[in-house]
């Protein structure tokens, strides 16, 4: 489905990205990762990869931590394979991305990842029990509607939310704790210079 890696175009430029939030309401603490890749204009494959980290803690700061691997250690693999065509929209997503920071790995309604920054930072975690945007068609609907049908040149972004609520066990710097995870995947010509965006989740899960 759209959470899947999408073949690169000939020419950038193009880039694609995966974010995971993780909010554990009986620590009061929120984790979020992202991973994401570019392509310039102009080249075939990519040209630079990003990894962040985003931590808050229940006194209300946050630790935030940014990495460009190394391109030629970042691996994106679709079911094993390098990925050489757009996935079918109603397919179940089943992908690897990985560099020498950590490893995302997404299996239909499970998904982990394991990742260690440069200054040490750790996270790890497990997610299940996926909670689609829209049930009746989870590998396809999602938030952008019948917008994701409109040609790239009018809709140069494109965003599809994997899960609402998955359940997520998980551990930062050794710390463990349990709570609900969101997923969402990002991609297209260029991701927009300013942008509003607001994520939240009952302490129940039932909600977002």
């Amino acid at each position: 489905g759209p959470f899947e890696p999408h073949r690169l175009p000939n020419k950038g430029p193009w880039f694609e990205g995966w974010y995971t939030r993780i909010i554990d309401s009986v620590a009061n603490r929120s984790v979020a990762v992202i991973v994401g890749s570019f392509q310039a204009q102009g080249h075939q494959m990519f040209s630079s990869s990003w990894a962040a980290l985003l931590a808050t803690y229940p006194n209300g700061t946050m630790y935030t931590e940014q990495v460009f691997p190394k391109q030629s250690d970042v691996k994106i693999f679709d079911r094993g394979q390098p990925v050489a065509a757009d996935p079918p929209k109603n397919r179940p997503s089943v992908f690897q991305v990985s560099s020498d920071v950590g490893t995302l790995s997404v299996n239909d309604s499970h998904s982990s990842l394991s990742f260690t920054f440069p200054s040490g930072f750790s996270v790890s975690a497990t997610l299940s029990r996926r909670v689609p945007w829209d049930s009746s068609c989870p590998d396809e609907c999602g938030p952008e509607g019948w917008t994701s049908h409109v040609p790239a040149r009018l809709v140069p972004t494109h965003y599809f939310v994997h899960t609402l609520a998955s359940n997520a066990v998980y551990s930062v710097n050794g710390e463990n704790g349990v709570g609900f995870a969101h997923q969402e995947a990002n991609y297209g010509g260029y991701f927009p210079t300013a942008w509003v965006w607001v994520q939240g989740v009952a302490g129940d899960g039932g909600e977002t």
